[in-house]
């Protein structure tokens, strides 16, 4: 019988098949490191959207703006609890009305739900989304456009 010699596990290998092993080492390293770097990147931006996702604190906010062009009003924001929103809108050269509404992320859906001074129609949906300083969104349920400016913390 022939004399075998016995070689380190490596170089059993052909050379083509050593070369196919490393560099899928060398690869799956690489993409072992670009998931965990992904991962990363995902957590630190679901932290910032979730800082972005604060509730808004609207409570004691006065808001001035119009609806349409031509009717000015002034918003303001008594008390929220749990999503749930009440206020005033005063309607100059009209009066006031008692408004009544949700607040989810950051769209405020109000009603007019009573006359408490003056000749004002009720019932009107208002569809608005909040910014820090700015509300823009639509009455006479979805019909015309409104817009407001902060006014007062």
């Amino acid at each position: 019988m022939p004399y075998r010699k016995e070689l380190p596990i490596g170089a059993a290998l052909a050379p083509d098949r050593r070369r196919r092993t490393m560099l899928l080492q060398v690869f799956g390293g690489l993409a072992v490191g670009l998931a965990l770097a992904a991962t990363g990147q995902y957590v630190v931006q679901r932290r910032a959207q979730h800082r972005l996702e604060e509730p808004l604190r609207l409570e004691g906010i006065r808001w001035a703006g119009s609806m349409g062009e031509t009717y000015p009003f002034t918003l303001r924001i008594g008390s929220v609890s749990e999503g749930q929103v009440e206020g005033t809108m005063d309607w100059p050269g009209w009066g006031t009305t008692h408004v009544r509404g949700t607040l989810r992320n950051d769209v405020l859906d109000l009603v007019d739900d009573a006359v408490l001074s003056g000749n004002v129609p009720i019932g009107d949906k208002k569809h608005l989304i909040v910014r820090p300083s700015t509300l823009d969104g639509t009455d006479k349920n979805g019909s015309v456009p409104m817009h407001a400016t902060r006014v007062s913390l």
